[in-house]
């Protein structure tokens, strides 16, 4: 919608451009009524009368009366009583003869042929002339292209209306010849549907056979699955029991080269004491040992001499000596003569029983090694014989009799005792051992005999 013109004063008009928003004066003519003129746009292009772009209200100068000069006259400007609207009249005589006053009837007339003006055209009124002159080149432009392609349209349908009639001379030809191209295409098409047929029902019978294809592969790698976790199971337990073989080996292995008398009986050293299966045999007067104790160790020695002579079938000094190992309480039965207690406690003075199976025990000792020494058991590559030499009572210069030796040297002849026994029981282990291994050879070459 346009914007409504503005009554001004001495009878004119303000408005603004649609396009440019320039500032417009409308002049009423004189003497005729613009429903009632001849010329259709003569009202319209009569009322407009337009300062140029740059032209601004401070920049115009106040009414002069300055005469003309040259052709032209110059043309005066007169100023209402608002600041944005003017009246550009060609004089001051002119504009009092040739225009007459604005009506409210006129401007609502004006703003109705502004408005249809607007609605028919699709443009908004009103225009100024520089305004008006570039849409009339931009719709002459248009025009010009329009009137361009209208030709270029005309001269495709004449060469599209040439080509056509050449075609409809050959229609009858070229129709019997695609029909026959037809007719061999449709016979194409018949024999490519039944191959077509004949490949579906292959890729079915092939669609069916991948299946069964699949299904068999499927149980044979569930298969191979299930033989290889057996497999592997079967390789762990094998890895298992080898290793339970290995160890079992390594157990027997080391219970052939273990006694149970070595481990029975285990004879070492604590301090200046000889020991047997922990036991401490002697006392000295800066350790004193306990009777019980030194009964217990006699006690072990007695039990392993006793198993010794049963082991090499020995009857000590032709069987006129018996030993009885009771516990803490041995004794040793001389035939004629009879028991002599080898356990305390005694005192220095009433000791000849005890010392007399102490010595007892040690000519038993000697009697041993001699044994050994005769039936070849050899020690380090030389005949078996004692570490610490027995002469009557004394081993290794240390008597063992309790009344006459002092405590030390009684304890220490006690530890040499107990050496000489370990000694004799590696002997006969080794002797019963060749034993064994004669035995075994000798059942062997039975067997290979019968």
């Amino acid at each position: 919608m346009p914007p409504e013109p503005r009554m001004e004063a001495k009878g004119s008009v303000s408005g603004r451009c649609q396009f440019c928003n320039a500032q417009l004066s409308l002049l009423k003519p004189n003497g005729r009524n613009e429903r009632d003129t001849d010329e259709p746009n003569g009202i319209i292009e009569s009322l407009f009368t337009v300062f140029d772009r740059e032209c601004h209200l401070s920049d115009v100068n106040p009414p002069s009366t300055s005469g003309s000069s040259g052709s032209g006259a110059k043309k005066d400007v007169e100023v209402g009583s608002d600041d944005d609207s003017f009246v550009l009249l060609d004089s001051p005589r002119e504009a009092s003869s040739s225009h007459a006053s604005w009506s409210v009837d006129d401007v609502a007339v004006m703003n109705k042929v502004l408005d249809v003006c607007s609605r028919v055209t699709g443009i908004q009124q009103p225009l100024c002339a520089d305004c008006s002159n570039d849409l009339y080149r931009e719709l002459e432009q248009g025009i010009e292209e329009m009137r361009l392609s209208k030709e270029a349209y005309e001269e495709l349908y004449k060469k599209l209306s040439q080509r056509v009639d050449g075609v409809d001379d050959d229609d009858d030809g070229e129709e019997e010849k695609l029909a026959h191209e037809l007719v061999a295409w449709e016979q194409t098409c018949r024999d490519a549907e039944k191959e077509l047929d004949i490949v579906h029902r292959d890729i079915g019978r092939a669609t069916v056979a991948r299946e069964q294809l699949d299904s068999i592969e499927n149980r044979y790698w569930l298969a191979f699955n299930t033989l290889m976790l057996n497999l592997h199971d079967a390789a762990d337990l094998r890895d298992v029991l080898q290793s339970q073989m290995e160890a079992s080996e390594t157990a027997i292995e080391k219970l052939r080269h273990t006694h149970v008398l070595s481990e029975l009986f285990k004879i070492g050293v604590d301090g200046p004491f000889g020991t047997i299966s922990g036991l401490r045999l002697g006392s000295t007067p800066e350790t004193p040992v306990q009777w019980w104790e030194i009964n217990s160790a006699w006690g072990q020695a007695v039990m392993l001499l006793d198993i010794i002579s049963n082991s090499l079938r020995l009857k000590f000094n032709r069987g006129q000596i018996v030993w009885e190992p009771h516990g803490s309480f041995p004794r040793v039965l001389e035939r004629g003569r009879g028991y002599s207690d080898l356990y305390g406690p005694v005192n220095k003075i009433l000791c000849l029983g005890y010392d007399r199976a102490q010595t007892i025990f040690v000519d038993c000792l000697g009697e041993v090694s001699h044994v050994l020494s005769e039936r070849g058991v050899c020690r380090e590559g030389m005949p078996f014989a004692l570490k610490y030499p027995i002469d009557g009572d004394r081993i290794g210069g240390n008597s063992i009799r309790y009344g006459l030796a002092r405590d030390k040297a009684w304890t220490k002849a006690l530890k040499y005792m107990l050496y000489n026994l370990q000694s004799c029981l590696k002997g006969t282990l080794d002797y019963m051992d060749s034993c064994a291994i004669n035995v075994s050879g000798l059942a062997r070459e039975q067997t290979y005999s019968s």
